[in-house]
């Protein structure tokens, strides 16, 4: 994954060197001049939801937070990436206090595309956790079963377990 700084030179450079070489005659000219338009689409479609997610599950808040900030379009997001952007959106507004958002956040992650069983059951647990956190017990309970449902890793399982002791 690049940096936005560094998909902003990258399309650059691309640029200027497609730039040059259309101008000296040369007709690959044109491969790299659509190689920056694919650059430059590709940082409209993917941003910075991948670096914001590995930030925010090593903990590092901060970073996460202003990633997740540098996303400049979600709505041009690919599919996966919008899943996985509306789960951090979630994470980041129950962090903030909003469970209400949070949970909007977290149901159109899972409406979405996530990419494994494990996300999605991971998911459904972060959701119940939210929705504990809003005194929907009855809702929790649901994602807990739902969560359960698509066979859980060892840590979301232990996650699950925590969140039933607690409804």
């Amino acid at each position: 994954m690049f940096t936005p700084i560094e998909r902003l030179l990258l399309v650059l450079a691309t640029l200027i060197l497609g730039t040059f070489a259309l101008r000296d005659g040369q007709a690959y000219g044109w491969l790299l001049i659509a190689a920056a338009a694919l650059f430059a689409i590709g940082y409209w479609r993917s941003a910075t939801v991948w670096r914001a997610w590995r930030a925010h599950f090593s903990g590092d808040v901060e970073r996460f937070e202003r990633l997740l900030a540098a996303v400049p379009t979600p709505r041009l997001l690919s599919p996966r990436q919008r899943a996985y952007y509306e789960w951090l959106r979630g994470e980041s507004a129950y962090r903030q206090g909003d469970p209400s958002a949070a949970r909007q956040h977290l149901m159109a992650a899972l409406a979405g595309r996530l990419t494994s069983v494990k996300d999605r059951s991971f998911a459904y647990s972060r959701l119940a956790d939210v929705q504990l956190a809003a005194g929907d017990r009855g809702a929790a309970r649901e994602a807990i079963v739902k969560a359960r449902a698509l066979k859980p890793s060892k840590f979301v399982e232990a996650l699950l377990a925590d969140l039933e002791e607690t409804s």
